[in-house]
């Protein structure tokens, strides 16, 4: 993915928006027929799934991307579950339509993260997305870690177990 992309110009990203925009419309509108713990893990799951959406786009790399791609997908599925609980609630059968409506936007979610997260799986090398800071070979880094181990070990006092030489 273009490391570019604007996460607010995603379809998926809007989907979810818009979900939770209606999630919040209805526990603002029948909050005495929910209760309140309920209502809190709606909430934060839906908002959740826009919130790994971005977070996912911003990471520097697809294979860090596809972790939050994921997340996000999970928590569109625990959003699923809980508006079939509501669904056959008996206070809510006048707002039974827009739960179905919100059961749709959840599963859409779902099925465009997935789709993505094939398209990456598929397609992708997981190689950054944005230039790396440090571009250090493998026998670099293993120098920097062996000089670093030994001034470390240099303040332990001759004969100390962790030390490796006589001296």
């Amino acid at each position: 993915m273009d490391a570019k992309v604007k996460f607010e110009t995603l379809p998926v990203w809007r989907q979810a928006v818009e979900l939770y925009g209606a999630v919040d419309r209805l526990l603002a509108e029948c909050s005495s027929c929910i209760t309140r713990s309920f209502a809190i893990h709606l909430e934060r799951f839906t908002r959740m799934i826009s919130s790994k959406i971005a977070k996912g786009v911003q990471r520097d790399s697809d294979q860090a991307l596809l972790v939050f791609i994921r997340l996000a997908r999970g928590f569109s599925g625990e959003v699923h579950s809980l508006l079939i609980l509501l669904e056959n609630k008996s206070g809510l059968a006048a707002h039974k339509s827009e739960i179905l409506q919100m059961k749709f936007l959840a599963d859409a979610c779902s099925i465009q993260l997935q789709e993505w997260a094939k398209e990456i799986e598929e397609h992708e090398t997981f190689a950054p997305r944005k230039p790396a800071r440090h571009n250090n070979s493998r026998q670099e880094t293993c120098h920097r870690g062996m000089t670093f181990q030994q001034r470390i070990l240099a303040h332990f006092p001759a004969g100390h177990p962790f030390r490796r030489d006589p001296s």
